[in-house]
């Protein structure tokens, strides 16, 4: 954060995903036939995944005058970052988005969500991360996630969650900037939609424990 003058809530963090995890490519592994089938649904809609997190991005540097972080949740992503979110932004916005441009690990990545405005996401568990730390997430679900996407439904998510095909930027910006509008209203949210992660958790623990009583 000091490297990149941060200050503490005066920024975002935006992570990236593919529709499938690349892990041959990640692995170095021959593809397979699925994988292949998987890398040409990952072609085919990469460019329209992040498009309205980009028009968000530039929305947010040109109308707050503060900063964005384009980081990952996966090693993949440093690159897929860079290509989709820094790469096609206009010379104005450029010099205010910062590029993580080495994997970090879950403690790091943490303390700078926790310092963060708002985490914006494709992947699913940087919300979490940011939620436990009581900062705003939006959580855009792409049709792979599958149970995972469903979750964010079931904690209530709210406004906060969009089905990728709806994440325009538009859309991504009126919740962001509602986000940005009312900083303590959204912060009182998070803590309640992770005190619902919280006591979910303790249910769970609770009815197994009944189960498993002699």
């Amino acid at each position: 954060m000091k490297a990149n003058n941060l200050e503490e809530k005066k920024f975002i963090c935006v992570i990236s995903r593919l529709r499938w995890t690349p892990y041959h490519t990640m692995q170095g592994k021959t593809a397979t036939e699925a994988d292949k089938m998987k890398d040409a649904v990952n072609a085919r809609t990469r460019a329209a995944d992040h498009a309205g997190l980009r028009e968000m991005i530039i929305r947010w540097v040109r109308e707050t005058g503060m900063k964005a972080v384009v980081c990952p949740e996966m090693t993949y992503q440093v690159q897929l970052g860079k290509e989709e979110l820094i790469d096609p932004l206009p010379d104005d916005v450029k010099p205010h988005v910062v590029w993580r441009d080495t994997y970090w690990l879950n403690d790091e990545a943490t303390s700078v969500y926790r310092k963060a405005s708002a985490v914006v996401s494709l992947e699913n568990h940087s919300p979490i991360l940011a939620l436990a730390q009581g900062t705003p997430v939006i959580f855009i679900r792409q049709p792979t996630d599958t149970i995972k996407g469903q979750m964010w439904r079931d904690l209530e998510l709210g406004d906060w969650f969009l089905e990728v095909g709806d994440a325009t930027g538009d859309s991504l910006w009126s919740r962001l900037s509602a986000i940005h509008a009312d900083p303590a209203k959204a912060a009182e949210k998070a803590r309640a939609i992770h005190q619902r992660i919280q006591d979910l958790g303790h249910t769970m623990v609770e009815v197994a424990s009944r189960s498993f009583k002699p």
